[in-house]
């Protein structure tokens, strides 16, 4: 995932999945660890990450939900 914008981070959520980090920019090592949203992801900045699905509650269509940084 990369936040290809210019003014604001993000907060991102998969709805029915645990999403997992695995490596930011400049190959940082992380605590990996499974949660239901990954951010703030600032303008630049990117990560990779591991989404596993619940099927047990995944939706028809799976919702992505951003959610802006407002400080």
């Amino acid at each position: 995932m990369v936040n290809v914008g210019t003014l604001a981070g993000f907060t991102l959520s998969l709805l029915g999945s645990r999403i997992s980090p695995i490596q930011v920019d400049g190959g940082g090592k992380i605590k990996t660890q499974n949660s239901e949203a990954v951010g703030i992801l600032y303008p630049g900045e990117r990560v990779d990450l591991v989404v596993e699905w619940d099927r047990s509650s995944v939706a028809e269509e799976p919702q992505l939900v951003i959610i802006l940084d407002q400080e």
